[in-house]
């Protein structure tokens, strides 16, 4: 391989340096670069062949003499067909800035009229929101079955790195300027391996973190001091965590250290950026930079020598292709800012900031001999013998092309000056035409007889002025009528053209207020929409090269990153790993004809939105119809129209899980009615229980009071017995027999309103019971539900039956006995307290003399 400059004649708005190489040193870089993928780390006494062995080298058919043979060639075909459209393109910039024409007379109006960058500024806000705006421009659409959300994911990283890593917003606003003015705007992307260099300084480091810092990967030290701490930075450094690693000697002071660092950090990261017009070549006969048949494609520019050394090449041979050209010579780059044009350029005395010619650029040939063409990306320096730095098989171009006006089969199109540029010039004459009309008529010419009239007064125009004349009359006005009316309909009617090539109208901007006012909403909406027709046209045209751009990006992160990000899309961090999406997907345009206004969309999602609720609400959100998950999309539709990317913060997702449990059904009539049935009985029920308990509160107070009454007479009956006997009665345990707990009977009711009532025990499952004594009930307690036992009379007889109970289950049952048991058990003595409660202590009588020895139980 050896240094490849090949010549041809100068051009004419060019020098041309040649700058030979020795082939040695060429080839020796060339020998020694490596593929960056396949580079390890090396370790002591190691060199690269420890770590690579070449399996399979196909050695190239053409050397890089011959490739730089063959890039001259096809550049030198590109350049002339780039400097015909130069000279379009300067005159396309001459029409936007508003330059002269070239026809204007001295004293006569030099108004130039700018049509056409009025329709442009124009046009420029619709694009920025339909393209730079919250709605993607495009789609990414899976090729697979369960890709869309890869798909989805796809396309919302790829709008993150062109607008949020990138300044797409500014790339896409001068590549669509470019295009409107000058007939083709090209947006550029790439890996940016290079090295960004930025300098640090640091300030009171211990000497662990000074060690650290200086061992940092990149970091190369440019100044260090050591010095005394100041007390303040002694006192920070003792109150902070570096104090444990602090060791002071007893009167030694504390040392710190500032230093001056370089650090060096590869860039590794995606590129965009809008390439001016006038630096693209491309071959004539390609329909753009996805043509099969493309020989050639290039960007060409100057840059610095220390912008080719950060990207690798070695630095002797970028210094060797230093320009020799001193003044800015490009038609379209010298109006682009005129002021800055005339600035002159010299090479600069520092040799890293010196300027040198740089092409990159893609273009095919044959380079293993198979007799097909691959397409190369090369790299190249020189004016115009150039030095081919290095080259590689390229899977793309890495350029999109953006064009409002296409032109069949051609790569380059046409501009707003193309459609418009001949109304400005004629609205401009025609314009100049009114305003002169105007200024003679206003200001008329004077006609003046030789010799009588002194001239200078003739020439003074100053207000008031004197005009000496000799002979009268000798003084008269050429007036002059004023004919601006009879022009204007010529220039509504270039207007008029002018609305139907561009499709911008004053109707469609709402400017004209006689025209909506005096027009029928239809004929309005009619208006506007054939402009909109035209508008739509312009944006699906350029958003062919916005899909180019996006297609690219993706395959470029596809091909160049390593590992997996963590990035910020929809509200939410997500891991984002390129490397899954190797199969591609398919992407279509969103935007231009046939999608209507962004208006007329959000009504349409409104509408849909309605439908789809009425569908969920008719026939529950499992319906054959629509679910839950398709309104949520209609939804989050709706919101990013409006601007709003981050759904999540107003509607949760769906999650992928999800099923819907739908409510019982409404009850029938017949099962109102008959649940309305149940609640009356159950409330009748209720209502009788309480009744019940109600009767039963009553029944014992009753009973107490007929209780109460007894004792009144048991005692009297006592009394009476006593006095017609004389044998002593035991009153109290007389009356005690009738005694019952009102308190414990209530809690009894209660519980047994409650409760079911326990069984009674089977008989003869209780002990003997003493005579005088109360039947005993189950253990834990007396049993509420068994009468009192009866009471055997003295002598040992039988005991007397009482009457049944009083009342059912138990409530109320007493012992009611006759006049002549009451007799027989006057004598019977109080032993047991009662089975619900005890009664009120009460002394027992004293013995008297009637009382005999052996008496039964209970009887004094």
């Amino acid at each position: 391989m050896s240094d490849a400059v090949a010549q041809f004649p100068p051009d004419p708005l060019t020098a041309v340096s040649s700058m030979p190489l020795p082939e040695d040193r060429m080839r020796a870089w060339r020998a020694g670069q490596r593929d960056p993928a396949l580079q390890l780390p090396l370790g002591p006494g190691q060199d690269q062949d420890d770590h690579e062995q070449v399996i399979i080298d196909v050695r190239p058919r053409l050397d890089d003499d011959e490739i730089a043979s063959l890039l001259n060639q096809v550049f030198r075909e590109a350049k002339i067909y780039d400097d015909r459209l130069q000279i379009a393109r300067a005159a396309a910039f001459r029409l936007y800035n508003g330059e002269p024409m070239g026809d204007e007379e001295p004293g006569r109006s030099s108004i130039v009229l700018t049509e056409v960058r009025d329709s442009i500024t124009a046009v420029m806000p619709t694009m920025m929101r339909v393209f730079a705006g919250a709605e993607h421009p495009v789609e990414f659409l899976p090729r697979a079955d369960g890709d869309d959300d890869a798909a989805r994911q796809a396309q919302d990283y790829v709008q993150h790195v062109c607008f949020t890593e990138n300044d797409g917003w500014r790339a896409l606003h001068d590549a669509i300027t470019d295009a409107f003015q000058l007939k083709v705007g090209w947006l550029k992307w790439w890996w940016d391996f290079g090295v960004n260099v930025k300098t640090e300084h640091y300030f009171g480091l211990l000497d662990t973190q000074m060690q650290a810092l200086i061992n940092e990967p990149g970091v190369k030290a440019m100044r260090v001091v050591r010095r005394k701490a100041t007390p303040s930075e002694q006192a920070g450094i003792m109150s902070s965590p570096e104090s444990q690693v602090v060791q002071l000697r007893p009167g030694q002071p504390m040392l710190v250290f500032d230093a001056q660092i370089t650090r060096k950090s590869p860039r590794n990261r995606p590129r965009l950026m809008a390439v001016p017009s006038e630096q693209i070549l491309i071959d004539s006969d390609s329909s753009g930079p996805n043509d099969p048949c493309l020989k050639f494609i290039g960007h060409w520019r100057i840059v610095t020598v220390s912008d080719l050394i950060a990207l690798g090449f070695p630095r002797d041979l970028v210094e060797s292709r230093i320009t020799q050209l001193q003044q800015q010579t490009n038609r379209v780059t010298r109006r682009r800012d005129r002021l800055a044009a005339i600035v002159p350029r010299g090479q600069s005395n520092d040799p890293s900031m010196r300027r040198v010619r740089y092409l990159h650029c893609w273009m095919r040939f044959d380079i293993d001999g198979d007799g097909i063409a691959e397409l190369h990306e090369v790299h190249a320096i020189g004016d115009y013998g150039f030095l081919v730095l290095a080259h590689s098989p390229a899977s793309r171009v890495q350029l999109a092309r953006v064009c409002p006006f296409m032109v069949p089969h051609r790569a380059i199109g046409e501009s707003f000056a193309d459609r418009v540029g001949d109304l400005q010039r004629a609205m401009t004459r025609v314009f100049r035409s009114i305003l002169d009309s105007l200024s003679e008529s206003i200001h008329p010419r004077t006609v003046i007889h030789e010799g009588q009239v002194p001239v200078d007064d003739v020439l003074n125009t100053e207000m008031g002025a004197v005009i000496r004349e000799r002979t009268p009359n000798s003084v008269r006005e050429l007036t002059k009528p004023f004919v601006g009316p009879a022009a204007l309909p010529l220039l509504e009617a270039l207007g008029t053209i002018k609305e139907g090539r561009t499709g911008i109208t004053k109707a469609s901007q709402g400017l004209n207020a006689d025209v909506l006012q005096s027009t029928t909403a239809v004929a309005v909406a009619a208006s506007v929409t054939s402009a909109q027709d035209r508008l739509e046209l312009i944006v699906r045209t350029v958003a062919e090269g916005i899909r180019d751009l996006y297609e690219g990006m993706l395959a470029l992160m596809c091909e160049h990153q390593d590992r997996a990000r963590v990035v910020l899309l929809r509200g939410k961090w997500t891991p984002v790993d390129p490397r899954a999406w190797m199969s591609g997907f398919n992407i279509i345009v969103k935007v231009g004809v046939g999608r209507g206004t962004l208006n007329e969309r959000i009504q349409v999602l409104g509408a849909i939105a309605a439908q789809q609720k009425e569908a969920i609400q008719t026939m529950g959100p499992s319906n054959p119809v629509c679910g839950l998950g398709q309104l949520r999309n209609t939804i989050s539709d709706m919101a990013n129209a409006a601007g709003i990317m981050d759904v999540g913060r107003y509607f949760n997702p769906l999650p992928t899980n999800f099923q819907y449990n739908p409510p019982a059904p409404p009850p029938s009539s017949d099962m109102i009615i008959a649940q309305a049935e149940a609640s009356k009985v159950s409330a009748d029920a209720q209502g009788k229980a309480a009744q019940d308990i109600t009767d039963r509160l009553e029944a014992l107070l009753n009973d107490d009071r007929l209780r109460d009454e007894g004792k009144v007479k048991a005692a009297l009956e006592a009394i009476d017995l006593m006095g017609k006997y004389g044998r002593p009665v035991d009153v109290v345990a007389l009356t005690r027999l009738l005694d019952r707990n009102p308190a414990s009977d209530a809690m009894r009711l209660a519980k047994q309103a409650a409760t079911p009532p326990v069984p009674a025990p089977p008989a003869g499952a209780g002990g003997a019971v003493p005579p005088g004594q109360p039947a005993a009930g189950p253990p834990g307690g007396p049993n509420p539900g068994a009468p009192p036992a009866a009471v055997s009379p003295p002598g040992g007889g039988q005991p007397a039956a009482g009457p049944p109970p009083s009342a059912p289950g138990g409530l109320g049952q007493r012992l009611f006995l006759p006049p002549a048991l009451i007799t027989a058990l006057a004598a019977a003595n109080r032993s047991t307290p009662p089975a619900l409660a005890p009664p009120m202590p009460m002394r027992p009588p004293a013995p008297t003399p009637l009382s005999r020895p052996g008496a039964a139980p209970g009887f004094q």
